[in-house]
């Protein structure tokens, strides 16, 4: 009996986690390039509206990984429970088996 201890849409959540690390990525080189002199001439240069903005980003980002997480922490919780039964059965074989193996052996 083979257990997929992964959720069904895996490669869906992933691919979410790329595009978010990747445009993460991008916006930090942009604003690596804005801070060592490359700014664009059109970028407001207020140090106030760049943390703002720059917070706003944090948060919408924030926002996008919100649900892929949480149903990777819901699968998560469901295999942890699945192993948990398992182990409980495992348990209580080996108490039978135990069991079993002494009164044999009297």
């Amino acid at each position: 009996m083979g257990v997929n201890m992964l959720p069904s849409n895996w490669s869906k959540i992933l691919e979410d986690i790329e595009g978010t690390l990747t445009q993460s990525i991008q916006l930090a080189q942009a604003r690596e390039a804005a801070y060592s002199g490359g700014a664009d001439a059109g970028r407001p240069s207020s140090p106030a509206f760049d943390f703002a903005s720059q917070l706003d980003e944090l948060d919408r980002r924030a926002q996008q990984l919100e649900l892929p997480l949480a149903a990777l922490d819901e699968a998560l919780a469901t295999d942890e429970e699945y192993v948990r039964q398992r182990l409980s059965s495992l348990e209580e074989f080996g108490h039978r088996l135990a069991n079993w193996s002494g009164g044999a052996i009297k």
